[in-house]
């Protein structure tokens, strides 16, 4: 049903208002004649005031941005066509100043074969400048994950998987989808456990595990991530990057081993001190004094690195963590 409106606000005054405000202009080319029609707001849009030129094909080629021109015959065979009707362009107006235009046509039959474009052009710079601003912005983002070997990801808040549906990766991982399927399977289930943990308590997530590279080799990764919230708090999705520290840890645990690593390591294989004593070519004396201390003990270099080559070859792992406390656990 048509509304009519009563009143001053005729159809003229209407369409002014709509160009004004909006910023759209309104043209006819006769694809015949060549003769073009511009509206008061198609001046405007292109920084002229209204009748202050005849508007023709070779006017409006003139203001089209260098790379963005097309010849106006080939333009006419195009839009006779009916490609071409809806594209996007930049002017360079009078004063030097660079506009994005969207424009939507549609064909017209007048007489015959007499034929003419009708269009609307509407002024998208801000919008265009915004997608090049946030283009720039992903860009930037993407080369410093490359450059630190950054996983960048965002997940669903499940509980029961860490699902990606947006992740940014080094290149050199040649990364893709679920980065957690390239996860070690000796580490995916602690991590998993602790995901699982923070997504119901609703907080920060961490992890330590290793992830295969491209070349099939594995480096470790600490895998941080935390909520993001929208209205009333609630959770929308979670934010997360996997941080490369394989040599940082590489360099931490050329250190020797600590007593509690010792002890702990005992536990897991269930070593008595005899057993790791004969595993390691040392005597009783010297594995009990090591253990003694929770931390390094000076001067025992030697006897901590055969020590430590000794519950590696039977299975346990020694982790350095950044920031953290040393660790063992299963290999």
């Amino acid at each position: 049903m048509s509304v009519r409106f009563g009143g001053k606000l005729d159809s003229y005054q209407t369409l002014l208002l709509l160009e004004q405000r909006i910023g759209l202009g309104l043209f006819v080319w006769n694809l015949d004649t060549d003769e073009l029609q511009w509206s008061d707001g198609m001046f405007a849009l292109l920084g002229m005031k209204p009748g202050s030129v005849q508007p023709t094909p070779a006017l409006t080629l003139a203001m089209t941005h260098p790379d963005d021109r097309m010849s106006p015959s080939w333009l006419r065979q195009e839009f006779r066509e009916g490609h071409l009707l809806d594209r996007e362009f930049r002017v360079v107006l009078p004063d030097g100043r660079v506009r994005h235009v969207s424009q939507r046509g549609w064909l017209i039959d007048v007489s015959g074969n007499n034929r003419q474009l009708a269009g609307v052009c509407v002024d998208v710079t801000p919008l265009s400048e915004a997608r090049a601003r946030s283009g720039l912005i992903q860009q930037r983002f993407k080369e410093l994950a490359n450059a630190a070997g950054w996983v960048v990801w965002i997940a669903q808040p499940d509980p029961h998987d860490l699902r990606t549906n947006s992740l940014v990766s080094a290149e050199r991982l040649a990364l893709e989808g679920r980065w957690i399927d390239r996860v070690h399977a000796d580490d995916k289930q602690v991590l998993l456990t602790a995901w699982s943990r923070a997504v119901t308590s609703q907080q920060p997530f961490a992890s330590l595990h290793r992830i295969a590279q491209a070349d099939g080799s594995w480096r470790w990764y600490n895998s941080h991530a935390t909520p993001l919230r929208g209205h009333e708090a609630s959770v929308i999705e979670w934010i997360g990057a996997s941080i490369d520290v394989h040599d940082l840890l590489a360099n931490q645990q050329s250190s020797p081993i600590t007593g509690a690593q010792i002890r702990g390591g005992r536990g897991i294989l269930n070593w008595s001190v005899r057993d790791l004593a004969d595993a390691a070519g040392l005597t009783i004396g010297i594995v009990r004094r090591l253990e003694e201390f929770d931390g390094t003990s000076r001067g025992y270099d030697g006897a901590l690195s055969v020590i430590l080559r000794a519950m590696e070859t039977a299975g346990v792992e020694f982790l350095a963590p950044p920031g953290g406390k040393p660790a063992v656990r299963p290999r």
